[in-house]
């Protein structure tokens, strides 16, 4: 982005902001999805102030992205290990392949 692009005008609970550093469509989807948070909690909270209402949007938010980054770490782990059994699986079909033949496993197949 060049230096003297004022960025993406949006408004979030009527105010104006200019964000700079992404696509110009990602920043409009990013502050939609913000704003859409902010009246969520400010109608199920009509009487907190605008700084503590953005304070427990920004934890919401984290906390989704928590759970979502907790989520994957999590799949990412099964699918290690299920990637470690599939090459010891191998491995050993691989050393029953070199096995002269008349030998048995020590499972006692041939």
């Amino acid at each position: 982005m060049e230096r003297n692009d004022p960025g993406t005008p949006v408004r979030i609970l009527g105010e104006e902001y200019r964000i700079a550093g992404a696509s110009p469509d990602r920043v409009r989807a990013l502050a939609s999805f913000v704003e859409e948070k902010f009246l969520e909690l400010q109608a199920a909270r009509p009487l907190v102030d605008i700084k503590r209402l953005a304070v427990t949007v920004c934890l919401n938010i984290a906390e989704d992205l928590y759970q979502e980054r907790t989520r994957r770490n999590a799949e990412d782990g099964n699918a290690v290990g299920r990637v470690r059994r599939c090459r010891e699986r191998l491995e050993d079909v691989r050393a029953e392949d070199c096995r002269p033949e008349g030998s048995t496993s020590l499972s006692g197949s041939a």
